[in-house]
């Protein structure tokens, strides 16, 4: 949606010298009287904030940077392996579903490689990691796990 703005706004007279337009960033509906140039530095810098808001998730106290597969919270950082992370990121993205055992196997390690005992200690030193007081992430008595919403 961005960019069609910013190929509307490229259309427009270069020659204006001020744009009224709603005060970007605001919380009442004032106008201001901007040039043009710091109209379009202002949609420039709000496609920058998009683009980068795009890999943080944010799950309670936990941020989740998908950028570089980190995992933080209260802003310190937790030390997951790829495969704990791999983990975490799929309950992030199927948040409020139950994901059997299968699923998860299948996705973290594939079909051939782990089993039933190796996910429960995998999930159990995930917990201990990003959720140690076992508010969020649920057991589901023979059927799997799912992650809570806050």
């Amino acid at each position: 949606m961005e960019s069609a703005i910013f190929e509307n706004i490229q259309n427009i007279d270069e020659k204006l010298d001020n744009f009224v337009i709603l005060q970007i960033n605001s919380n009442d509906n004032s106008y201001k009287q901007i040039s043009i140039e710091d109209f379009l530095e202002k949609l420039n810098i709000i496609e920058l904030k998009s683009r980068k808001n795009k890999n943080i998730i944010n799950f309670g106290l936990l941020t989740i940077n998908t950028d570089n597969s980190e995992v933080y919270r209260d802003k310190v950082k937790i030390e997951l392996s790829p495969r704990e992370y791999k983990m975490f990121h799929l309950f992030i993205d199927n948040k409020g579903k139950i994901l059997t055992n299968e699923q998860i196997i299948n996705c973290v390690w594939g079909i051939a490689y782990a089993n039933a005992g190796m996910l429960r200690v995998a999930i159990k030193r995930l917990r201990n990691k990003v959720d140690p007081d076992n508010k969020y992430l649920k057991t589901v008595r023979g059927k799997g796990y799912i992650l809570t919403d806050i």
